[in-house]
């Protein structure tokens, strides 16, 4: 996992590793990949944090150093899954899909609106994207008895 979402960077707080150092120092020739490159409580799961925010996340993200460390993640790695920042307020993750095989969008339960995910589709497909799916969360369990109606006569 890829943490790049250079505005508000979760991976490390999430997976409990440490950010002090990232992708920005490795684009930066400051760091090799396997100095940054750590191992988490979920097994079989890796993860390279933000490392130190740059003040222009869209332009660094549209680096060709960003593209050849996905490539090179690719080659060792069995899949590669990048997060970024939200698609709508900034342009951040359009520009990180172009190093991309697909996006997956996240919407929130109850608080992502359809026209925006509509919008956050047309983006990405203006910056050539493939939309693999979507994830919604924060959806609240149903109980079992709201499947009743399809057992009852």
């Amino acid at each position: 996992m890829i943490d790049a979402d250079l505005r508000r960077p979760m991976v490390a707080k999430r997976l409990g590793i440490s950010g002090s150092v990232g992708v920005t120092d490795i684009v930066r020739g400051g760091v090799r990949l396997e100095e940054v490159v750590q191992g988490t409580s979920v097994n079989g799961l890796f993860a390279i944090t933000a490392g130190e925010l740059p003040p222009n996340p869209a332009e660094f993200l549209g680096f060709d150093a960003v593209g050849r460390l996905v490539e090179e993640l690719k080659n060792h790695f069995d899949v590669v899954v990048v997060d970024s920042a939200p698609i709508l307020p900034v342009t951040d993750s359009v520009v990180a899909a172009q190093w991309c095989d697909g996006v997956i969008i996240v919407a929130k339960a109850g608080k992502t609106r359809i026209p925006d995910l509509e919008r956050a589709v047309d983006q990405l497909a203006g910056g050539h994207a493939a939309v693999f799916g979507s994830v919604l969360n924060g959806a609240k369990k149903m109980s079992k008895s709201s499947y009743a109606y399809y057992g009852s006569d």
